[in-house]
């Protein structure tokens, strides 16, 4: 059903017929792409307090298979003490290429920091939590590329705190990303 009214909509675009759209279609359409370009979003929020030590988040990764390119972006929205900062890194299979970076966007300030590509599986980027603080959400977005040369895996999203703190940093529910294999 949700596939004909994606299609109606298409159709109703490109005959110009735009006032006959509704709320319901666009949220029809738009998940309808989410499906087709791979969309994952978090189920919940995760906390990791008084460590620095790297940790897979239960959501935010994606399977690849033993061939092949994939482009992905990850949307994290977070927050936490100033103090502690955040650190996030990629893993991906053996053999596998990767190359990333970030941008941020804070609550208070709407400025964007941008960083260098990392290009090896593992290595954190640390992200200062500038202007931010317990309840301050901030937004990160990271775009990259992975290409598998022969063993099939998870590319896999990992944080924590740079500075262990007993304060909580959270990477909140509202996070997603998006991945899909290069034609």
């Amino acid at each position: 059903m949700r596939y004909k009214r994606f299609i109606d909509y298409l159709k109703a675009i490109h005959r110009g017929e735009t006032g006959a759209i509704t709320t319901g279609d666009a949220v029809v359409a738009i998940e309808v792409l989410a499906l087709a370009v791979g969309v994952d979003k978090s189920s919940g929020d995760e906390t990791v307090n008084n460590s620095s030590t790297l940790q897979n988040d239960d959501d935010l990764l994606f399977p690849i298979g033993t061939t092949g390119t994939w482009l992905f972006e990850f949307t994290i929205w977070f927050h936490g003490a100033a103090n502690a900062d955040i650190k996030f890194a990629i893993t991906v299979p053996a053999n596998a290429l990767l190359c990333w970076s970030h941008m941020v966007v804070t609550d208070d300030s709407v400025s964007v920091v941008a960083s260098t590509a990392v290009v090896a599986s593992g290595t954190p980027k640390v992200m200062s939590c500038v202007g931010a603080g317990e309840g301050n959400a901030q937004m990160m977005i990271i775009r990259g590329w992975v290409k598998s040369i022969d063993t099939a895996g998870n590319v896999q999203l990992q944080w924590a705190q740079t500075t262990p703190q007993e304060s909580n940093t959270i990477v909140m529910a509202e996070s997603h990303l998006m991945a899909h294999k290069e034609q």
